[in-house]
């Protein structure tokens, strides 16, 4: 695998990480980490300017109290669905992500749904990670068919509708920022395809 592949798959991986701590419930240290990892690809220059602006714009609007009441409004309320099976009233996804994250041995919390955005948006952080760290051609090729299969099947379909869900809801600085940084995200990993 090409260095620059590799390096690239490491930044997405850390952007993806970034979303998915970005649409947890805004805990001071969730936010603490989402900016660290932000600053740490900003001042590694390694990635696209479309990128780095977007990155600037979520850590210029961290501002925890404005997050946490943006966060109830939108999500806890119901306003916008953090569960891909309510977002797109998919009835198979809870049981379909589980079967992803099962074959690479990973498990939600209980309680928590399989199907939410954090989960889809972490699971696909770790998949570009599991690629770009693979010891051979083929547990790369295991990691980007898998990756290829859930990304296309679920996380692209279902961040689609949920950033257009969000941004009618007037969602405030932070989550316009994370939400335009999904988009670009999602447009930019067609990449697999």
């Amino acid at each position: 695998m090409a260095e620059t592949e590799t390096g690239k798959e490491l930044i997405t991986a850390d952007i993806f990480r970034i979303l998915s701590k970005g649409f947890s419930y805004p805990s001071d240290a969730v936010l603490s980490e989402l900016t660290s990892i932000a600053n740490e690809l900003i001042s590694s220059g390694s990635n696209e300017k479309s990128f780095s602006d977007q990155l600037k714009k979520i850590i210029k609007s961290v501002n925890p109290n404005e997050i946490r009441r943006d966060y109830s409004r939108i999500f806890i309320t119901g306003a916008v669905p953090l569960t891909e099976s309510n977002c797109l009233s998919s009835m198979n996804s809870v049981t379909d992500v589980s079967a992803f994250y099962k074959a690479f041995g990973l498990n939600p919390k209980s309680g928590d749904s399989p199907d939410s955005i954090t989960y889809q948006l972490e699971f696909t952080a770790m998949l570009f990670l599991k690629i770009s760290l693979a010891e051979n051609k083929e547990q790369s090729d295991i990691s980007k068919k898998a990756l290829m299969d859930f990304f296309s099947q679920h996380v692209e379909p279902f961040s689609k509708k949920f950033a257009s869900r969000i941004l009618e809801k007037n969602p405030g600085s932070f989550y316009s920022a994370l939400t335009g940084l999904l988009e670009i995200t999602v447009k930019e990993t067609n990449f697999l395809k």
